[in-house]
């Protein structure tokens, strides 16, 4: 019934239920009728032909008495109703007859031939009384009829047959049947009508729930139902409701979210422009760096100035804010960091310079921590400051091992000139060929894995002196894979930042 409306559907189902349970119960009463009306027949029949059986026995008598069956004339009963009461209004007696031993008829209600009835009847009244059912001639038309045959017994032996028609019960049966699909068809068009108007009522509110999901559906979120009933049909308006509200704040929340996503894009382009386009390739030296961000925007970078034309700056820095602020912070800081360099040999005169100005902008209680080294490309000499970072790791090929670069100083932006400038120290160092120089921010030596176990300080050192011989790229390349194995499924904990060279 795909496409019927909802009333139709539900107006047809309760009338169609209610016009068949009318129907069986008119069947169910009509059987209940007929089996009674049946019983009564067969008590009729066999109380009238016991009566019958009495009259046969005085006209046998006289029968027999005579000795002979020539001249015998049958003896019309055409009274036969009125001294038979057990016949009832209900049948009319086609026949009756009272026969001899061998067959004879000696009376006979019409006067009519014996009708072969070959259905034999189980009906617990009277065992002596056989009954039998089939078709009788009553009034040149065939009629349903019952026969009752009694033994008459004693000196003078015999039968009586009666023969009764139910043609009228069964007149009766079909005329309450076809009152009872009457009043199916009654009941079917009342039970339709008011089936309608049953369903006109439920199916009112869902039509205008439903009008009120196109209303939504063409995008009007301010829209919303009203809840008329306090059954689930309101039960379902407030759910709707509650849906459009959702749907609503998933808008505004799905509008926020492509702002922030341009943001992010921004911040992405800006973290990308804060990354060196390229490697320098400085004839001697081998280096190669890398950066991993935790998130969509990190927090660290790292950059190489050309001081002058023999001096090259290193720089790993990390911001304590991340996403956005903290991008912004950086992209500031690098900008100053690059105005400063330039013809500044001096590490710690440049971090002085860079910290002035990043402290006059930057947000209260951020701050950036950086490393910066200046490379003197013909003397191997390294100038090395620290504005509060991790320290740098430097691998003597010499003796095998692995000094730590640490000079004091506090992080740029907490304070304007006079502390920075009174803490900030740097240290030089000569190196050798072979000597590998590491620099880092805290997300490796802070790398941690699903027990919140730490990389630390201890198993870098380890890892710079077993395998500080490879190539700058196989190094770096290789610390990487180590730690994404010490993490695991772990969360990546912070941004993680490598700068490394090899003196050749």
């Amino acid at each position: 019934m795909s496409g019927i409306p909802l009333a139709v559907k539900f107006g047809l189902a309760i009338g169609v239920t209610i016009a068949v349970l009318v129907v069986v119960w008119g069947l169910v009463i009509g059987s209940v009728t007929e089996s009674a009306l049946m019983g009564q027949v067969k008590r009729d029949g066999v109380q009238g032909v016991k009566i019958l059986a009495s009259l046969g026995d005085e006209l046998l008598k006289d029968f027999y008495a005579r000795g002979e069956y020539e001249g015998w004339e049958t003896v019309k009963l055409a009274r036969l109703r009125s001294f038979l009461p057990g016949t009832g209004p209900s049948t009319d007696i086609v026949d009756a007859w009272i026969l001899s031993r061998d067959g004879f008829q000696i009376a006979s209600a019409r006067g009519g031939n014996q009708v072969s009835f070959t259905t034999k009847l189980n009906f617990a009244v009277d065992v002596d009384v056989a009954i039998r059912r089939g078709q009788a001639r009553l009034d040149n038309r065939s009629v349903p009829a019952l026969s009752f045959d009694l033994p008459i017994g004693g000196k003078h032996p015999g039968r009586a047959i009666l023969i009764l028609s139910y043609d009228r019960i069964k007149a009766q049966v079909r005329d309450l049947w076809t009152k009872m699909f009457g009043a199916g068809i009654f009941f079917l068009v009342i039970g339709v009508g008011v089936s309608f108007m049953l369903a006109g009522t439920v199916t009112s509110p869902i039509k205008g729930l439903v009008n009120d999901m196109d209303v939504v559906a063409r995008g009007n979120l301010n829209h919303s139902t009203r809840a008329t009933t306090g059954d689930e049909i309101g039960l379902l308006a407030n759910a709707f409701n509650r849906m459009v509200r959702t749907l609503r704040e998933g808008r505004e929340a799905e509008k926020r979210m492509e702002v922030v996503e341009s943001e992010l894009n921004a911040a992405q382009e800006v973290q990308a422009n804060l990354l060196p386009p390229r490697i320098p390739s400085i004839p001697g030296y081998d280096i190669f760096p890398h950066y991993l961000s935790a998130k969509e925007v990190g927090g660290d970078y790292y950059d190489f100035i050309p001081v002058d034309k023999t001096h090259l700056g290193f720089i790993v820095a990390d911001v304590s804010g991340k996403g956005i602020p903290g991008s912004m912070v950086m992209y500031g800081t690098r900008t100053i960091l690059r105005m400063m360099a330039p013809d500044n040999g001096s590490a710690v005169d440049t971090l002085k310079k860079v910290n002035y100005w990043v402290a006059q902008d930057i947000k209260r209680g951020m701050f950036v921590t950086a490393l910066y080294c200046i490379l003197d490309v013909r003397t191997r000499e390294l100038s090395v400051c620290s504005a509060g970072h991790n320290p740098m790791f430097l691998y003597r090929e010499r003796t095998g091992q692995v000094e730590e670069i640490n000079p004091h100083g506090i992080a740029l932006g907490f304070d304007p000139g006079p502390i920075f400038n009174r803490t900030a120290k740097e240290q030089k160092v000569q190196l050798q060929k072979g000597d590998r120089v590491v620099l880092y921010t805290d997300g490796v030596v802070e790398c941690m894995d699903e027990a919140h176990e730490e990389f630390t300080e201890e198993r870098l050192v380890r890892f710079v002196k077993e395998n500080a011989r490879m190539s700058s790229k196989d190094f770096v390349r290789y610390l990487t894979r180590v730690l994404e194995e010490h993490q695991g499924k772990a969360e990546q904990h912070d941004d993680i930042t490598i700068v490394t060279f090899r003196a050749d």
